[in-house]
């Protein structure tokens, strides 16, 4: 269940998410509090429980990011660290066979977005957009098709990918939320 679509376009990031939460075996609801967010200079859209992204968005405060350390390196280091710190705080990540699981979520920063697997990989998005979640394979062959047009702006293809996840997918819905956030590169070009 879910759908959260990213998409990176010169200074401005966005992300967008459907509204569909699963609760029980097989029930559903509209929820009224959006899964994706700004937290600082981040988007994030999460997935799974809703329990850990809302940690995710009003518990957890990410480390400064010190200005000569890499993307990265902040990202897997400090940041993770931080998170999994908070996580296991509030009971929401568990080590199980020497592997820790916690939650799996969408992440645009500084102009770059990143897959956050449930076992804390961070792994860079090569294209400009990535999406996750249950309908995510629709929504990446439709930002695929629309990612270089500019017949549309970045909100528009976002809201695309999310309605033809939704059509395709019983477990993605609207209402659809989506954050734009702006950013500027740093004077000097970090790893």
């Amino acid at each position: 269940m879910t759908c959260i679509v990213g998409y990176v376009e010169q200074d401005t990031m966005w992300m967008g998410s459907d509204s569909l939460v699963r609760y029980g075996w097989d029930d559903c609801l509209t929820a009224a509090q959006p899964k994706v967010f700004r937290k600082g200079d981040m988007l994030i859209g999460g997935t799974g429980l809703v329990r850990s992204w809302q940690i995710l968005q009003y518990v957890f405060e990410p480390p400064k990011h010190p200005p000569q350390m890499g993307v990265m390196k902040y990202l897997c280091g400090p940041f993770t660290d931080a998170l999994i710190a908070c996580l296991k705080e509030k009971h929401h990540a568990e080590i199980k066979d020497n592997a820790i699981r916690g939650i799996n979520f969408l992440l645009a920063y500084r102009g770059r977005l990143f897959r956050v697997a449930s076992d804390f990989q961070m792994l860079e998005c090569r294209d400009k957009w990535a999406a996750i979640g249950s309908g995510e394979v629709y929504a990446l062959a439709v930002m695929d098709a629309v990612a270089d047009t500019d017949l549309l702006d970045g909100r528009d293809k976002v809201l695309r990918a999310l309605k033809t996840a939704a059509k395709y997918t019983r477990s993605v819905g609207g209402p659809f939320h989506v954050k734009k956030l702006k950013w500027s590169r740093p004077s000097r070009p970090t790893r």
